[in-house]
C-alpha cells in the first residue's frame, strides 16, 4: 500500500501543479493581476467581484465596530508561548478604544442592528419560530440550546440540546430538555405570576424592588460612578483646551503641537459625550422602571 502511494503522489501533485500554472498563465494573457494589493495611484475594478458574500461574512460586517469609530483589539490570543493555538477572548476582555477615526454609520443604527441580530430567530419549514431558541441556555457551559426533532423512534418528539456539545463534542455534556416538558412549565410559571400580580400587586412590586432580589442595583451604581468619572474628565479636557489655546496665543506652543493636541482632546471629548449620553439613557430607563414598580403600573 505504501509503495502504491509513493507512486501515485508525484503524478497527482504534478497534475495539480500544471492546472494551477495554466490558470495563472490564462490570467496573465488577459492582462489581469493576481496580487491582493493594487499599486499606488490605482484602484481595483469595482465590477471585478470574484467571490460572493456569504451569510457569515455579512453578519461579520454588521457586527464590526470599526464602522462606528471604534478600534477593537485583543480579540484572540495564544494559549501560551509553547502552544500557538488561537483562542477567542471573552468580549469583556477586549481592548476597545473609542473615537479613533471617523464613523460612517451612527451609533444608534449600529445598536439597533445588534439588537435585531441578538433577537433574530431562524424560521422553521412551517414558517414558525421557536420562542425558546434565544433565551434558553445550557446549564453546563452557557451556550444556546438548539431545537431538534427526534425522528428515529416510533413516537418522534421535539427537544432542545446543547449546541456546544453538538459542535465540539467533548467540551460539554449532552444536556437536553424536551419541548413538551418545557412549554407547560414556563406557561404555568407565567400564569402563576400573573395571578399573583392581580391578587397583590403592591407586594410583588416591593419584592422586585428589594436590593437582594434585584441584581441591577449594583449595575446602576457602577453606571452612575462611571458617568461621574466621565463628566470629571470632560471638565478637565475643557480646562486643558483653554490652556493650550492660551499657550498658542502667547506663541509658547507651536502650531503643529497645538493642532495635534487639540485634535486629540476633541476626539476624547466626543467619545466622552457619547458615553455620558448612553449612561444617562441607561440610568433614566432604570429610574423609570423603578417608578413604574413603585406606582404599580404593570398594565
Amino acid at each position: 500500500m505504501l509503495s502504491w502511494k509513493k507512486w501515485i503522489a508525484p503524478h497527482w501533485f504534478g497534475s495539480f501543479r500544471r492546472k494551477v500554472k495554466s490558470a495563472f498563465k490564462a490570467k496573465f494573457a488577459k492582462g489581469q493581476r493576481i496580487f491582493a494589493y493594487v499599486p499606488i495611484g490605482c484602484r481595483k475594478d469595482p465590477e471585478g467581484k470574484a467571490y460572493a458574500w456569504t451569510i457569515a461574512q455579512v453578519k461579520s460586517i454588521l457586527k464590526d465596530e470599526t464602522y462606528i469609530e471604534n478600534s477593537v483589539h485583543y480579540r484572540e490570543t495564544n494559549i501560551s508561548y509553547k502552544n500557538k493555538k488561537r483562542i477567542r477572548k471573552d468580549p469583556s476582555e477586549w481592548i476597545r478604544v473609542e473615537g479613533t477615526h471617523e464613523a460612517i454609520i451612527s451609533k444608534d443604527v449600529f445598536d439597533r442592528v445588534q439588537e435585531q441580530i441578538a433577537t433574530h430567530r431562524r424560521s422553521m419549514k412551517n414558517q414558525t419560530t421557536q420562542i425558546f431558541s434565544r433565551p434558553l441556555k445550557c446549564a453546563g457551559c452557557g451556550w444556546s440550546m438548539r431545537f431538534r426533532t427526534k425522528r428515529q423512534i416510533k413516537k418522534p418528539y421535539r427537544h432542545y440540546d446543547c449546541s456546544r456539545y453538538g459542535q465540539l463534542g467533548n467540551q460539554c455534556s449532552a444536556h437536553y430538555v424536551r419541548y413538551d416538558v418545557l412549554y407547560p412549565y414556563v406557561l404555568s410559571r407565567l400564569q402563576f405570576w400573573i395571578k399573583a400580580v392581580h391578587q397583590n400587586e403592591k407586594a410583588i412590586a416591593a419584592h422586585l424592588l428589594k436590593p437582594s432580589n434585584s441584581g441591577q442595583e449594583a449595575k446602576h451604581r457602577r453606571a452612575a460612578a462611571e458617568k461621574k468619572r466621565a463628566e470629571k474628565r470632560l471638565a478637565e479636557l475643557d480646562s486643558l483646551i483653554a490652556r493650550i489655546y492660551e499657550d498658542r496665543t502667547a506663541e509658547v506652543m507651536t502650531a503643529r503641537n497645538f493642532s495635534m493636541l487639540s485634535q486629540k482632546f476633541q476626539q476624547e471629548q466626543k467619545a466622552l459625550e457619547t458615553k455620558i449620553l448612553a449612561l444617562n439613557t441607561q440610568l433614566e430607563a432604570a429610574r423609570e422602571q423603578t417608578e413604574t414598580l413603585k406606582n404599580g403600573l404593570f398594565w
